[in-house]
């Protein structure tokens, strides 16, 4: 598949921008953990999202069809 293909799969554009979304969220939580809450969760919950972020991704790569 060429790049242009791939930019123009609806599926490809939806996880990217899924994944964005999130990204920034946890970003944010992470922000607001250091400046209020000074808690643990958020940052667990933003090393956890970038592994699954991390494996999702892979698993993609790996199964997406070859030409």
């Amino acid at each position: 598949m060429d790049l242009r293909q791939i930019q123009r799969e609806r599926t490809t554009r939806f996880v990217f921008y899924l994944f964005g979304t999130f990204g920034i969220a946890a970003n944010l939580l992470q922000l607001y953990n250091t400046a209020f809450l000074g808690a643990f969760w958020p940052f667990f919950a933003g090393i956890v999202f970038q592994l699954v972020t991390t494996m999702l991704q892979f698993a993609r790569m790996i199964l997406s069809p070859s030409e």
